[in-house]
């Protein structure tokens, strides 16, 4: 099971990073460099999820994946995989976000993905 575990400080505080992974508007391919506006589509949201397909292009073409977005717990923002042309419904991507001492943030982003085939 292929797992990705990024640590990264930030001098944004949590709030900023979290709400900048929640935010399903124009900016979003602005925001996160790797969602592409044209291969963006929100399906469905409400108070604390978001159900949206996102995809970019890979060296082996389109890669796009649908995504039920969950921010019910405080502190993180968690993506559970829907269906995908390359990921298997159930993988997972998920950012978290934690004060530092001197007002930033310590960002975590666990991605748990299971490839089709």
């Amino acid at each position: 099971m292929p797992r990705v575990h990024v640590v990264e400080e930030t001098t944004a505080r949590p709030e900023r990073v979290l709400e900048a992974a929640r935010d399903f508007s124009e900016r979003r391919a602005d925001l996160w460099p790797d969602v592409h506006a044209e291969h963006l589509e929100i399906h469905d949201e409400g108070d604390t999820w978001a159900e949206v397909t996102e995809g970019n292009p890979w060296p082996i073409g389109l890669v796009w994946e649908r995504l039920r977005y969950d921010w019910s717990e405080p502190g993180a923002v968690r993506g559970v995989v829907i269906d995908s042309n390359i990921f298997k419904p159930g993988s997972t991507w998920e950012i978290s976000a934690s004060p530092t001492d001197e007002g930033g943030s310590l960002v975590q982003i666990v991605a748990v993905r299971h490839l089709r085939g």
